[in-house]
Protein backbone atom coordinates (compact mmCIF):
# COMPACT_ATOMS: atom_id res chain seq x y z
CA UNK A 1 0.00 0.00 0.00
CA UNK A 2 1.05 3.25 -0.95
CA UNK A 3 0.96 6.64 0.77
CA UNK A 4 0.14 9.77 -1.31
CA UNK A 5 1.44 13.17 -0.91
CA UNK A 6 1.34 16.41 -2.48
CA UNK A 7 4.21 18.68 -2.92
CA UNK A 8 2.87 22.47 -2.18
CA UNK A 9 2.57 23.61 -5.56
CA UNK A 10 0.48 20.79 -6.30
CA UNK A 11 -1.92 21.35 -3.67
CA UNK A 12 -2.10 24.83 -4.58
CA UNK A 13 -2.81 24.28 -8.16
CA UNK A 14 -5.45 21.83 -6.91
CA UNK A 15 -7.09 24.03 -4.89
CA UNK A 16 -7.39 26.72 -7.48
CA UNK A 17 -9.75 24.24 -9.69
CA UNK A 18 -13.94 24.15 -8.84
CA UNK A 19 -14.75 21.99 -5.66
CA UNK A 20 -16.50 19.49 -8.52
CA UNK A 21 -13.20 19.03 -10.64
CA UNK A 22 -11.20 18.39 -7.16
CA UNK A 23 -13.61 15.95 -5.74
CA UNK A 24 -13.41 14.44 -9.45
CA UNK A 25 -9.53 14.38 -8.88
CA UNK A 26 -9.10 13.13 -5.84
CA UNK A 27 -11.34 10.27 -6.91
CA UNK A 28 -8.96 9.36 -9.60
CA UNK A 29 -5.55 9.48 -7.12
CA UNK A 30 -7.24 6.99 -4.55
CA UNK A 31 -6.54 3.95 -6.24
CA UNK A 32 -2.76 5.23 -7.22
CA UNK A 33 -2.31 3.43 -3.47
CA UNK A 34 -2.49 0.46 -4.27
CA UNK A 35 -1.14 0.64 -7.44
CA UNK A 36 0.92 3.44 -9.07
CA UNK A 37 2.07 1.43 -11.83
CA UNK A 38 -0.90 -0.06 -13.27
CA UNK A 39 -3.61 1.01 -15.92
CA UNK A 40 -6.54 -0.12 -15.09
CA UNK A 41 -10.27 0.85 -16.52
CA UNK A 42 -10.99 4.48 -15.63
CA UNK A 43 -7.27 4.71 -14.44
CA UNK A 44 -5.25 5.94 -17.26
CA UNK A 45 -1.49 6.06 -16.64
CA UNK A 46 1.39 6.31 -18.59
CA UNK A 47 5.18 7.32 -17.71
CA UNK A 48 6.85 10.23 -19.50
CA UNK A 49 8.99 9.75 -21.75
CA UNK A 50 12.95 12.05 -22.09
CA UNK A 51 12.43 12.89 -18.36
CA UNK A 52 15.56 12.41 -15.44
CA UNK A 53 12.92 10.40 -13.15
CA UNK A 54 10.50 8.74 -13.46
CA UNK A 55 7.60 10.23 -13.78
CA UNK A 56 3.86 9.48 -14.81
CA UNK A 57 0.59 11.05 -16.18
CA UNK A 58 -2.38 10.21 -14.68
CA UNK A 59 -5.02 11.09 -17.08
CA UNK A 60 -8.53 13.01 -15.09
CA UNK A 61 -10.78 13.86 -18.00
CA UNK A 62 -9.34 17.67 -19.24
CA UNK A 63 -6.88 17.31 -16.12
CA UNK A 64 -3.40 16.10 -15.96
CA UNK A 65 -2.16 14.67 -12.76
CA UNK A 66 1.99 14.17 -12.50
CA UNK A 67 3.63 11.76 -10.01
CA UNK A 68 6.71 10.28 -9.09
CA UNK A 69 6.74 7.09 -6.63
CA UNK A 70 9.63 6.95 -4.52
CA UNK A 71 9.34 3.55 -2.09
CA UNK A 72 5.97 3.36 -1.00
CA UNK A 73 5.24 7.01 -1.51
CA UNK A 74 3.42 8.62 -4.37
CA UNK A 75 4.67 11.99 -4.79
CA UNK A 76 1.77 14.63 -6.61
CA UNK A 77 4.03 17.07 -8.65
CA UNK A 78 1.61 19.09 -10.35
CA UNK A 79 -1.93 19.53 -11.61
CA UNK A 80 -2.61 21.27 -15.14
CA UNK A 81 -5.54 21.78 -17.67
CA UNK A 82 -4.84 19.48 -20.38
CA UNK A 83 -3.72 22.65 -22.40
CA UNK A 84 -1.30 23.86 -20.62
CA UNK A 85 0.23 20.74 -19.38
CA UNK A 86 3.14 19.76 -21.29
CA UNK A 87 4.01 23.30 -21.41
CA UNK A 88 6.15 23.17 -18.31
Amino acid sequence: MFSVEFVKSASKELSKLERKTQRRIIKHIEPLRENPFEHRPKVDIARLKGERIQMYRLRVGEYRVFYTVEEEKVVVLGVAHRGAAYKR
